[in-house]
């Protein structure tokens, strides 16, 4: 992984300025936004490329191809670290400081 886009996303990851949610990259719910921790990494390539697709309420396992390149972090649809951050965001439901110390020790 791009040692740059880590300590940023582990930075956002534990800033508290994003509130969790699961199942999609971002979910918006009575003026909320909730976001996986992958919808935290695509949000900040957002920040900083632009806006590439309206990626609000789209359904994720993997997030976009442009993203998976700028941050170096596999994409792999059947195996990988996306699907193993999928899982402990959505399935085990851990918190991000918890998501960010795997990521930190792991990647």
């Amino acid at each position: 992984m791009n040692k740059q886009v880590k300590r940023k996303w582990l930075k956002a990851l534990r800033s508290g300025e994003y509130q969790q949610g699961d199942s999609q990259l971002l979910n918006k719910n009575n003026g909320n936004s909730y976001y996986c921790c992958l919808g935290v990494l695509e949000d900040i390539y957002r920040k900083e490329h632009g806006y590439l697709f309206p990626f609000e309420y789209q359904r994720y396992g993997y997030h976009t191809r442009p993203c998976a390149k700028w941050s170096g972090l596999d994409n792999s649809e059947k195996e990988g670290t996306a699907r193993t951050l999928t899982g402990m965001n959505d399935d085990d439901q851990l918190p991000f400081s918890e998501i960010a110390n795997w990521i930190e020790k792991n990647l």
